[in-house]
């Protein structure tokens, strides 16, 4: 059953991505420019961001719930680490650390109502969803930051190019292999596979549920 499950979800991989080849390959035909190496390298690097997200609300969704704050928390976090970056003089580095620890915090919160107090998923997020949204009204005036308020370091961090490619796209790349390495070969990822596919069948096995969702929002 597993076996076939697998050639299943790897046809249909490969059934979508022959569908974007040739979507992609379509627009060329139509516009040229579309298919250079350097239009595809700035769409990758724009949609890069979009990418880390997905993957995301992919593990969340593995593990039978859905997270309708995400973007609601990036922006939080983004409009944040924009106030602090214009207002401290923190290094780079601590920046991003800085973000990635407020984003563990909002997501531990979803955490805590979904896995700890036993509350739907789509109900906490849709709740936390506006209060996160909220929280960037009410802290930043109704009015969003625009993008000379931010140091020049910070915005141009994104699109440098020491390894050849813009620094998002390598985060994206690094993100997504990370993710695949985690869910497949490591004890708590097939842990999520399992909560998915059964979670009756997964808890008999002693797989905590309320402990992989927990894990799955932060």
């Amino acid at each position: 059953h597993n076996m076939r499950s697998s050639r299943i979800i790897r046809s249909r991989t490969a059934a979508l991505g022959l569908i974007v080849a040739a979507a992609v390959g379509l627009v060329g035909l139509y516009a040229p420019v579309f298919v250079t190496p350097r239009n595809l390298l700035a769409l990758l690097t724009d949609t890069a961001l979009l990418a880390m997200l997905v993957l995301a609300q992919m593990v969340v969704l593995l593990a039978r719930s859905i997270d309708l704050s995400i973007a609601s928390n990036l922006a939080l976090t983004g409009m944040v680490a924009a106030i602090v970056a214009h207002n401290t003089a923190l290094p780079l580095a601590s920046i991003i650390v800085l973000s990635a620890v407020i984003g563990l915090g909002l997501g531990l919160v979803n955490g805590v109502f979904v896995a700890v107090l036993g509350i739907p998923s789509i109900v906490v997020t849709l709740g936390t969803l506006a209060i996160f949204r909220g929280v960037i009204f009410f802290i930043f005036g109704n009015v969003w930051l625009p993008s000379d308020y931010m140091p020049e370091a910070f915005r141009a961090f994104p699109y440098a190019t020491p390894l050849g490619i813009p620094n998002l796209l390598v985060f994206a790349i690094f993100v997504a292999v990370a993710m695949w390495f985690f869910l497949n070969h490591s004890r708590t990822g097939r842990a999520i596979y399992a909560i998915g596919g059964n979670p009756v069948a997964a808890q008999y096995c002693g797989i905590s549920m309320s402990r992989i969702q927990f894990l799955v929002f932060a």
